[in-house]
C-alpha cells in the first residue's frame, strides 16, 4: 500500500484514478508487488492515506524532495509527467528510460 501511495503522490492521481491505472498499468502493479486479482479498491487507498495523514506519518515519508505531476525532474531521478499531457507509454518509457 505503501508504494501505491507513493506513485498517488508522484503522478498526483485521485483514490479512483489510482486504482484504475493500477488495472490498465502493467508497470504500475509491478511496482506495487500486486497482480489484477488483489489490485485495492479506492475506498482502500482511500483509508490508507487517510491513516497516513491522520497519524502524521506523511510528514516522515521521503516524499518531501519529490515535486508533484507537471514537474520535470525530481531529486529521486524519475521522470514525473502531468498524465494528462501524454499517454501512458510515453510515461511509462520516461520512466524507464531514466532508471538506467
Amino acid at each position: 500500500m505503501l508504494r501505491i501511495y507513493f506513485m498517488q503522490q508522484w503522478y498526483g492521481m485521485s483514490d479512483p484514478g489510482m486504482e484504475d491505472n493500477l488495472y490498465e498499468m502493467e508497470f504500475m502493479r509491478r511496482f506495487a508487488c500486486i497482480d489484477m486479482r488483489t489490485v485495492p479498491d479506492e475506498t482502500t487507498i482511500c483509508k490508507f492515506r487517510h491513516y497516513l495523514e491522520e497519524n502524521g506519518l506523511t510528514e516522515k515519508l521521503p516524499l518531501g524532495g519529490i515535486r508533484k505531476a507537471g514537474a520535470q525532474e525530481c531529486n529521486h531521478s524519475l521522470w514525473v509527467i502531468s498524465e494528462k499531457r501524454t499517454s501512458s507509454r510515453k510515461v511509462r518509457n520516461a520512466i524507464f528510460r531514466r532508471k538506467r
